[in-house]
């Protein structure tokens, strides 16, 4: 008989789904209306991105780091990987924010299209650097002699 890390293992993306509602479900109500709709956003800007628990927050990964979220007692931490906020600095200045962090607080209005921007850039981000990552193993890779 398989324990239930074994089964989490074998199935990831239905378990990282079920992981993210009950994290949802856990949190403060205050929160859940605003970690539901981050989470339709990401799913909205990045489609085929898996959602999991990583450091015990909802995470999405689409071929590489793309943010977490986590609810803390005053408000919703959004961690975005990348140089996307940079991008985006001046219309970040009315939010709390650390290099990598955005903090919502409790109750605010979520900024949507501020987000749907942010992570559109992220998943741009990591399209572009897998991209490069191919190019630069093509250009590695021995050739092979044609009619030899």
């Amino acid at each position: 008989m398989r324990t239930t890390k074994q089964v989490d293992r074998l199935r990831p993306e239905v378990d990282g789904k079920h992981q993210v509602d009950a994290y949802i479900a856990a949190a403060p109500k205050q929160a859940q209306a605003m970690l539901r709709q981050l989470r339709q956003i990401v799913r909205e800007c990045a489609p085929g991105a898996e959602e999991r628990l990583s450091y015990r927050m909802p995470y999405y990964s689409l071929r590489g780091r793309l943010l977490y979220f986590a609810a803390f007692s005053k408000h919703i931490g959004v961690y975005i990987m990348g140089r996307s906020k940079e991008r985006f600095a001046k219309e970040l200045k009315p939010y709390r924010t650390s290099p990598s962090t955005l903090q919502l607080p409790l109750g605010s209005r979520v900024p949507a299209t501020l987000l749907k921007k942010l992570i559109r850039a992220r998943v741009e981000e990591n399209l572009a650097g897998t991209l490069r990552r191919e190019q630069s193993l093509d250009r590695t890779a021995p050739r092979r002699r044609v009619g030899a």
